[in-house]
């Protein structure tokens, strides 16, 4: 029997919405869709690091440009997520059931990228901070009053 294909992946406006959870995906590591969605976005995902971990890194960059769209979620592919699967051959994403969404009770799950901790971004130039004054409330304007009358 063929395999059926979720409609998402089928129309225009299904791959765009894949695209966009593969970007979220890769962005933050971790995202919360339906489960239907969350199916196909494994699937897509799991293609996408492959073709990062494997090969030369201009073809890659290629690849991986075509299909998400945006330059800065391929150059994570590549950079981040590669490097830190690269022992795993397969199974880079998973899929764990959240619930029921409380509207519509369809089931929803949180698909997330294995083995993977985003590194945190360091700041090329230390920038100093702005202290801003907190506003009074009226409870600490009756306290300074009294002392300033004495």
């Amino acid at each position: 029997m063929k395999k059926r294909i979720l409609r998402t992946e089928k129309t225009t406006r299904g791959k765009a919405t894949v695209r966009e959870l593969l970007k979220s995906l890769f962005r933050y590591g971790k995202t919360v869709t339906t489960l239907a969605k969350a199916k196909a976005l494994k699937r897509n995902a799991d293609t996408l690091v492959t073709k990062g971990v494997n090969g030369s890194q201009v073809i890659a960059l290629r690849a991986l440009m075509k299909s998400l769209g945006d330059r800065t979620a391929a150059r994570e592919v590549l950079r981040y997520i590669g490097y830190a699967i690269k022992k795993r051959t397969s199974g880079f994403a998973s899929i764990e059931k959240i619930g029921f969404r409380r509207g519509d009770a369809t089931p929803v799950a949180s698909v997330s990228l294995m083995d993977f901790v985003k590194p945190e971004k360091k700041l090329s130039t230390p920038k100093e901070k702005v202290v801003e004054k907190k506003a009074l409330t009226a409870k600490e304007v009756k306290k300074i009053e009294p002392k300033a009358k004495k």
